[in-house]
Formats: C-alpha cells, sequence, structure tokens
C-alpha cells in the first residue's frame, strides 16, 4: 500500500460520511408494508437509561441491543400489533403490545423494575447495582474479551483517581508513584508502557512517554470505564497489553429534564496512622465533584439537545519517605552497604478538570455531538531533600597491626546489616534540597456526528488535544553540598527505620563542614504535545436470516512532542567563599526524626539571593548554551490505518473476523554532541559549548504491518458463554527513543544512539473463557490467555559508522561502532484469570445484603533478548506473575459498608545481565474500607480509609534478604458527602 493512499481513502470517506443523511435514507428505506419502532430503556428506579438491553420483537424474528443512551431502533417490522419483550440483568423482564404504523415510527418508552429478589429496599443501594448489571451485561453482550465497570459500582476513589478503579478488574494492577498514587496499570502483566488510554473512544495528549499518568484523570468526569483485552480491527492496533477506554457521561441517556450531582470530601491524615511532621503540619485537603446535566427541546424536537458541565478539584498533600541502601554487587553473603540514602519531599498536587459536552440529535437517525476536556495539573511546592552517605565499594586492608590502610572504604567484619564505612578520599556525607514545582495544561476537544438508518450505521470524528508541561524552578532550584572524609556505622537492623551514626570527619550537624562539591542549580523545562485525530467509521447489517454486518473505517492520527528549555543556568561556591550560612528547610525530615538531631538543611529558594554575588558563587556559563542544545529536541509520528471486518451471529454462535492496516512515519530532531575542545583550544565557554553541542541532526523511519483477529463465542445455554479469540496487536518504540542522541566515547570509540527506524513490538493473542452468569446479576468465568511477542526491543552493536554527512550524525564520528535500540528479542506469556460477582441474595437475613467480587490472575513468561539463555518470568523486566483483588459490600437500608483488598505479586522492575544487580519490587498487599448512611437521595454521608494496614513500596536487589528501598505510602480516611437532585 502507498502511503497516500489512506489519506486518499480518508478524504473519500469524510465525503460520504457528509453527504445528507437524506440521500442514503432514499436508497435505504424498507417496504411499504414495513414500519419502525424507536424506544429508550430506562431504569424506573435511577430514571438512568440502560446500556445493552436486549429489545426482541419475536414474531418478526427481530432482536437488538440499545446504545449508550439506552436508545433502540427495530426495523422492517410488519404493519400491526406486534409483541415487544425487553430484558436486561438485574431486572424483570417486560413485555409490551404495539401497534406499529406504516406511515411513521412507533415510539416506545421502557421502564424495568429491579428483579424481585432486589426489590426489598433494605438490600439496596441502587447506583451501585445498576454499575454492576452494566458490568455484567458489557461482558455478556461482547463479540471479543473485555471488562466493563461503572465509576460509581466499587464506591468511592480515594484519590479521585481513575487508576484507582481499573487497577480493581480482573487481570490489571496498579503501578505507584512515591506518594502512592496510581499512576499507570499494567494489564495482564505487561508493562504499562503496552497499553493505550482513550477518552470516548479516541486517543488524548499524555506527558508519559507511551505510559499514561492516570493519576491526573480525575475520575468525576467519567462514568465508566472499558478495558479491553480481546483486540478487534476496529480499534488501534498499538496496545499490546490491553486498551483502556473511559467514557464520559451522556445527558441523553437521563430520562429527568435535570440532573445536579455532586460530592464533597476532605482527606485527612490522622494522629493514629504513622505520618511524618511535615504530613501532620499538612493534615486535610479537599476532593470535590459536581456535575450538571439538562435536556432541552430545540428546533421542533423533543428532548433533543443534551447539555453537560462537570468540574473536578482534587489536592493531594503527601510526604515521600523513602528509605535506600546499596550493596556490595557479589552473589556472596554478607554484602557490605556503600550507599545509603534517606529521602524525603514534600508535595501538594492540585488536579483541576471540567467537561463541557453537547449532544444533539438532528433527528432519529443523527446526532451530532462536542466534548470540551480541560485537566490543568498544578505542583507548586514540590521540597524535596535527600541525605546520601557513600564510600567506593572496596574493602580496606588490614597491615601487621590490623590497622586498615590504602584506599579502601569498608572496613572488614561487615554483617548482612551492619557496614562501617572509613573516613576516606571516598567517602562523602551530602545534601541534596530540591525546589522543583511544575504546572501543566491540557485542553482536549472532540467533534464528531453519528448516522444510524435501517441498514447503514455512519460515524466521524475529530479531535485535537494539547498539553503544556513546564516543570518551572520558579524562586527555587537544586543545590547539592557534601562533607568530605566521612565515616559511619549504618545498621538496618530495622530495615524502615535504620540507625546511622556518624564516626569521623566533620561533623555533618556543623554547617561549616559542608565544603566539598557545593553547586545550586536553576531550570525551566518545557514539553510541549499536540495531538490531532481523525476517524471515519461505515457499517451495512444485511437483510438476512442471520444477522450480518460489515464495517470500515479509516484513521489518521499525528502526534507531535517537542522538549526545549526556556533557562538554565549552574553555580559553585567561588573558593575562598565563606561558610554557607543555614537557611532550614520547612520541614523535619525522617532523618531528622531517627536521629534525635536535625541537620542543617538548606532551603533551596534561600540561594537565589545571592547567586549573583560573585564573591560567593561562580557561575557556570559553559552550562547555559550547553542545555539549550541537550534539552532540544523534536520527534512527530503519523499513523494512517484502514480496516475492514465482518461481524454476525448463527443461531446461538457469534463472530467477529476483520483486518486493520497501520503505517506509521516518524521523524525527529535535535543536537548531538561533537568532538570536544579545550579551553586552551577556546577559551571563552559560551563559544565552546556552541562548538561542542550545536550539530543538528535530524532522522526519519518508517514501518507498516496487517493486523487480522478472528472472535467466536458460543450460548451454550442462555447463562453459559465460550468463547475463544485469536488476535494481533503491536507496542511501538518509546517516543523518547525516536529522538536524535548520542553518547559518545572518544576513548573507545564508540557511540550509543536512538534509532528512529525501530519498529514496534508485535504480539499474537490467544484468548480462550468460559462465563457462567448469575442472577440477579453476577458471574463467575474462567480463562486462558497467551502472547508469543516478536521484535522485542533490544539494545546491541548494529555496526559501524560510515562516512559523509548523511551518516546520521552530521558527518561526526566516522568509524566509531555504533549501538542502538534494534527489533531482535522475542517473549511469550501464558496465564490463567478468573473472576467472580455476584449478590449473595441466596443467604439468610441480613446476610443477603453481601456482595463479593474477586479475581486472580497469574502468568508465566519466558524470552530471549539477544542473548545464548533464554529467560524466566522472574528474569523479564515488568511483567507482573500475580495480581488478586476482592471486594465484600454489605447494604442494609440505608446503611452501607465496603471491603477492598489488593494484591500483586513481587517481579522485576531493572533487568541486568548481571543477575546480582536486578531490582525486584516486593509483593505488596493493600487493604481500604468504608462506610455509607443514605439519609436522602439528595444527601449521603461516608468514610473511607485508605492503606488501613499501612504498607510501604518496597524492593530487593538479587534476593529479598537484600532489602533496597522502601516508599511510605500514605494511609488516609475519607469524610464526604454527595447526593444527586
Amino acid at each position: 500500500m502507498k502511503q497516500n493512499n489512506p489519506i486518499a481513502l480518508l478524504l473519500g470517506w469524510l465525503g460520504l460520511v457528509l453527504t445528507p443523511t437524506h440521500a442514503i435514507n432514499a436508497a435505504d428505506n424498507s417496504s411499504a408494508t414495513q414500519g419502525t419502532i424507536i424506544g429508550t430503556v430506562s431504569s424506573a428506579e435511577t430514571r438512568n437509561t440502560l446500556q445493552g438491553a436486549v429489545v426482541s420483537a419475536p414474531a418478526a424474528g427481530k432482536a437488538v441491543l440499545t446504545d449508550n443512551a439506552g436508545r433502540f431502533v427495530l426495523t422492517d417490522i410488519t404493519a400491526g400489533p406486534v409483541e415487544l419483550a425487553v430484558s436486561y440483568t438485574g431486572f424483570d423482564d417486560f413485555r409490551q403490545t404495539v401497534v406499529v404504523s406504516r406511515s411513521e415510527p412507533t415510539r416506545l418508552a421502557v421502564e424495568l423494575k429491579s428483579s424481585s429478589v432486589l426489590t426489598l429496599e433494605a438490600y439496596t443501594v441502587s447506583s451501585e447495582r445498576e454499575g454492576n448489571a452494566l458490568a455484567v451485561t458489557q461482558q455478556r453482550n461482547a463479540s471479543n474479551v473485555k471488562n466493563v465497570i461503572a465509576m460509581d459500582s466499587l464506591g468511592n476513589l480515594p484519590n479521585g483517581n481513575a487508576g484507582e478503579l481499573i487497577a480493581q478488574l480482573p487481570g490489571i494492577s496498579g503501578t505507584f508513584d512515591g506518594e502512592g498514587n496510581v499512576t499507570n496499570v499494567s494489564i495482564r502483566g505487561t508493562p504499562p508502557s503496552l497499553t493505550r488510554v482513550n477518552v470516548d473512544g479516541l486517543p488524548l495528549t499524555i506527558v508519559g512517554d507511551r505510559a499514561p499518568a492516570l493519576h491526573s484523570f480525575s475520575g468525576g468526569l467519567y462514568e465508566q470505564v472499558e478495558v479491553i483485552k480481546g483486540q478487534t480491527p476496529d480499534k488501534s492496533a498499538d496496545s499490546l497489553g490491553g486498551m483502556v477506554n473511559l467514557k464520559t457521561r451522556s445527558t441523553l441517556s437521563m430520562n429527568e429534564k435535570r440532573r445536579i450531582t455532586y460530592n464533597f470530601s476532605v482527606r485527612w491524615a490522622p494522629s493514629f496512622f504513622e505520618r511524618t511532621p511535615m504530613r501532620a503540619d499538612h493534615p486535610i485537603h479537599p476532593l470535590l465533584n459536581f456535575s450538571y446535566q439538562e435536556v432541552f427541546d430545540v428546533l421542533g424536537g423533543k428532548r433533543n439537545l443534551g447539555v453537560s458541565v462537570n468540574f473536578s478539584y482534587n489536592e493531594n498533600v503527601n510526604e515521600v519517605n523513602q528509605i535506600f541502601y546499596d550493596y556490595q554487587n557479589s552473589a556472596q553473603s554478607p554484602n557490605f552497604i556503600w550507599d545509603h540514602r534517606s529521602i524525603a519531599y514534600y508535595n501538594n498536587r492540585h488536579v483541576t478538570s471540567t467537561n463541557v459536552k453537547a449532544e444533539y440529535r438532528s433527528s432519529d437517525a443523527s446526532k451530532i455531538y462536542f466534548n470540551a476536556i480541560y485537566n490543568m495539573g498544578n505542583e507548586p511546592a514540590i521540597d524535596n531533600n535527600q541525605v546520601r552517605a557513600f564510600t567506593n565499594q572496596v574493602v580496606a586492608t588490614l597491615d601487621a597491626n590490623g590497622q586498615p590502610t590504602g584506599t579502601g572504604g569498608i572496613l572488614p567484619g561487615y554483617t548482612s546489616t551492619v557496614t562501617q564505612v572509613r573516613p576516606v578520599a571516598a567517602s562523602f556525607f551530602e545534601q541534596a534540597n530540591f525546589s522543583l514545582p511544575f504546572w501543566s495544561r491540557t485542553p482536549t476537544l472532540t467533534l464528531g456526528a453519528e448516522h444510524k438508518m435501517t441498514r447503514w450505521e455512519i460515524d466521524y470524528s475529530a479531535r485535537y488535544s494539547q498539553t503544556h508541561y513546564d516543570q518551572t524552578a520558579g524562586q527555587g532550584g537544586q543545590f547539592v553540598a557534601r562533607v568530605p572524609n566521612v565515616g559511619w556505622i549504618i545498621d538496618r537492623t530495622d530495615r524502615n527505620n535504620p540507625k546511622f551514626t556518624q564516626t569521623a570527619g566533620g561533623s555533618i550537624f556543623d554547617i561549616r563542614s559542608y565544603t566539598s562539591d557545593i553547586s545550586f542549580t536553576r531550570r525551566d523545562n518545557v514539553l510541549d504535545i499536540e495531538l490531532t485525530n481523525l476517524e471515519g467509521n461505515v457499517k451495512y447489517s444485511f437483510d438476512t436470516k442471520h444477522p450480518t454486518a460489515l464495517k470500515g473505517g479509516v484513521t489518521y492520527r499525528k502526534d507531535t512532542r517537542e522538549r526545549s528549555v526556556n533557562d538554565a543556568h549552574q553555580w559553585t561556591r567561588t573558593p575562598g567563599a565563606p561558610p554557607l550560612s543555614t537557611a532550614w528547610l520547612t520541614f523535619k525530615t525522617p532523618f531528622d526524626e531517627r536521629g534525635g538531631q536535625r541537620l542543617p538543611a538548606i532551603e533551596s529558594r534561600s540561594i537565589n539571593a545571592e547567586v549573583n554575588n560573585p564573591a560567593l558563587w561562580t557561575e557556570n556559563l559553559y552550562y547555559t548554551p550547553q542545555q539549550k542544545y541537550t534539552s532540544n529536541s523534536k520527534v512527530t509520528e503519523k499513523v494512517q490505518a484502514a480496516y475492514m471486518m465482518a461481524q454476525g451471529k448463527v443461531d446461538r454462535i457469534g463472530y467477529l473476523a476483520g483486518v486493520r492496516f497501520e503505517q506509521t512515519d516518524v521523524s525527529g530532531s535535535g543536537y548531538i554532541r561533537g568532538p570536544l575542545a579545550t579551553a586552551a583550544q577556546i577559551p571563552d565557554p559560551v563559544a565552546r559549548a556552541i562548538h561542542d553541542y550545536n550539530n543538528p541532526v535530524t532522522n526519519k523511519g518508517s514501518y507498516d504491518r496487517s493486523f487480522p483477529s478472528a472472535h467466536v463465542y458460543s450460548e451454550f445455554t442462555k447463562d453459559f458463554i465460550g468463547r475463544a479469540s485469536w488476535s494481533t496487536s503491536f507496542g511501538r518504540p518509546g517516543m523518547a527513543t525516536l529522538a536524535p542522541s548520542a553518547t559518545v566515547s572518544e576513548t573507545a570509540q564508540t557511540v550509543s544512539a536512538s534509532n528512529p527506524g525501530i519498529g514496534p513490538q508485535y504480539s499474537k493473542n490467544v484468548d480462550i473463557s468460559l462465563e457462567y452468569y448469575f442472577k440477579p446479576a453476577g458471574l463467575i468465568s474462567l480463562g486462558y490467555f497467551s502472547k508469543d511477542i516478536a521484535d522485542y526491543i533490544v539494545t546491541a552493536q548494529i555496526g559501524t559508522i560510515g562516512d559523509g554527512a548523511n551518516n546520521g550524525f552530521g558527518g561526526l564520528y566516522s568509524g566509531y561502532t555504533l549501538s542502538s535500540t534494534i527489533n531482535a528479542g522475542k517473549a511469550e506469556v501464558d496465564g490463567w484469570e478468573f473472576n467472580y460477582i455476584q449478590q449473595l441474595t441466596f443467604l439468610p437475613g441480613l446476610l443477603r445484603g453481601l456482595q463479593l467480587s474477586a479475581n486472580y490472575t497469574e502468568l508465566k513468561a519466558k524470552g530471549n533478548f539477544g542473548g545464548t539463555n533464554n529467560l524466566g518470568t522472574n528474569e523479564i523486566a515488568g511483567f507482573i506473575p500475580k495480581t488478586a483483588n476482592v471486594s465484600l459490600t454489605f447494604n442494609y437500608k440505608k446503611f452501607g459498608s465496603r471491603l477492598t483488598l489488593g494484591y500483586v505479586g513481587d517481579y522485576l522492575v531493572t533487568y541486568n545481565a548481571n543477575p546480582t544487580a536486578r531490582i525486584y519490587r516486593e509483593e505488596l498487599s493493600t487493604l481500604n474500607l468504608g462506610v455509607s448512611y443514605r439519609v436522602s437521595p439528595k444527601l449521603t454521608v461516608y468514610c473511607d480509609a485508605t492503606n488501613v494496614t499501612e504498607e510501604y513500596l518496597s524492593f530487593y536487589r538479587y534476593v529479598p534478604s537484600l532489602f533496597r528501598e522502601a516508599r511510605r505510602m500514605q494511609s488516609a480516611v475519607i469524610f464526604g458527602v454527595s447526593g444527586r437532585f
């Protein structure tokens, strides 16, 4: 396929979909003896419309599912009386006879009542029950393997973070940052970078490389989450792990004229949980969600314009407390500790999100929509203090008198928990204090339309998304100072509260001792991202005995990322300057708490006032122009895609099969370092930096591939379904690897560079599952899945750099050995997935109010990434072998309670060819509790407690006994009120 074919196809497609729908309808008219039934299906209790309800006319042999607005259209129905049947999980079946007219559509509004087994008020919480019914219904109706969950089906989100809900779905585990926030997710054990996240089925810009920062997605803006595990041709293929789709609310899906909902809460760090002094000083912050929805009658229509405004504000005050150890690189035990760090930082994250959405139904067949989302993130104060004690990795030799000699920093006699360090030239005690705030803005605009006629369904959309991410130092920066020639003893008997004792050198508690390597750096880095996405889809349903449809579409996407630096400066302490003056941090660090004495930590903002005094500070004039080049790059990725698929059902067997073609073109620009000049050659540091780094380089690459898939399901009985699918997908290389970059060693005559021509990682996927559905709303399923991944991205030597200006390095480094990333490895993943959801209404008495949800996933992996040996599950970085979730809820009258438990097994975080240098994350179990009381539909009060057992996020190196790092995950209590008008 030629490169311009998808573009031409896209233009032709847009021309088709912009054709007036009455022209298509004219060609789509059915027999004059036939009529149409148009209607909606909703809940009589909550007045929410129900997506996925089965609406059938048994005598006519017709059946359809309601769409995401609870709407259905039955066509080609013989005029006259006809009986309709409507069914939905968790609700009583509905039957009614209507009279079908040839001249105009017959309209019907169906309200379903909760199943009799659940109508007892004592055991109902309607929104959660319908959320569970939605999840079960969507999974049951799907042609492929996926999970769906309503945002309110598992109670309140502790941090208002959509990732907290996603992480509770089968086969999914959350990735936590140092503050305990779920930043991204892993689907079926695969790394987060292989997971795509969409909003309403379309991509948007993300600050992360390929892994989205989910803690920036406010859960208050979305109605439900869909996780697609079986790839279909009408979805982007770049989701090797799986695809997450966040769906915004549709105002046309409610029956009321107007609806206002709110959720106001405060997050509190109480004294009965472990907390640092900094956390104790800022114990409370707010979480706010507000939603307004209203339906209007416009231009002669009825309830044909829906407008919604959603607002969310989340202030998350956290302190990160990390303990870090690095050990002797040896498989022998014991291993000495040569590097110990204590890190604490205070962070106040503000996330503000606004969503304005309008949907206009111009006719029974057509809907136009506009959606604007504005996400704003701001961390105005990230105050970081790192205390580090380190030396070399050499054990001192002892002379004839038993006294240590030489330059070795480690004294003999160390144990697995205690190490003593000598005061030699390589032994330092360092303080690094950073103040590095940032802010980001992400507006996203979407315009689209849907046309649903008797045979044809056409939809098209355009989305523009932009992110401006500014890492500004403000009045702060990065301050570093060291005490030289220090001796100490580190005792990690209590690994989370180590004992540090200074034995020699200048006192670390005296500011005058900090005389070595004093520097101050200030930066303002910017990342600008722009994404444009155009899509068009057409579906045609044949008038046959067995439902059959063909669907095709095209996509064009352009993603541009540009990094630059607004400002960058660096200073060192002027020789002969007086000792530093203490400007105390505004918080007391955990190191201070453990030692019982406060370090003279310097607040980095105080340095700004004196950096312009040359008697105190000397600016590195080489640094500023250097950063202007090294921090400047641009990458553009263009994707053109087209697909075709068939979907249908023959008796109890359904199928979906097709193929997708994607072509990707990438280009990049940036600067690489040339041969370094000496100060003697170019005395002016600015001119020397320009000489060294002003070497512009551009590159480009492309790849294309077809992605076939086939899915089959069989309804063995009404409640017992089997599924089998085979699909293909891929994981794109990181955007950062596509920009020109190079690390050069003149001594070794080597260059390590990026590779814009690298292709994606390609996967063949198999899914087999058995699902049994309970009444009123529950299921139990067991599934097997496998992924055969080829073209795994590895780093290797790929040859010798050639001559000439077009050698990829502007003519530099001819004859050097080149190392880069290539597609050379392979991996295989096999796993089992269990899922269980049931309302335990068969139990006696009060126990009828219980509902249990549980899931468990276990996988095994193996791979070869260019070496001679095959690697196993615990040797492949990022693959998580075990995950589990349990949720137990109890509802009685107006009272509700919930317990949720999440488990993630240990896994390899960082791979190294040397097994003793590999880093693992320990298994983690988290427990959350919640209670609520519904005063009225307009008011519910609730209280939740997170991380009740006060777990740490912990890491080890090589073996669990070599504990490496602990990050304190915050525990909190959330009080709130919510309701609906």
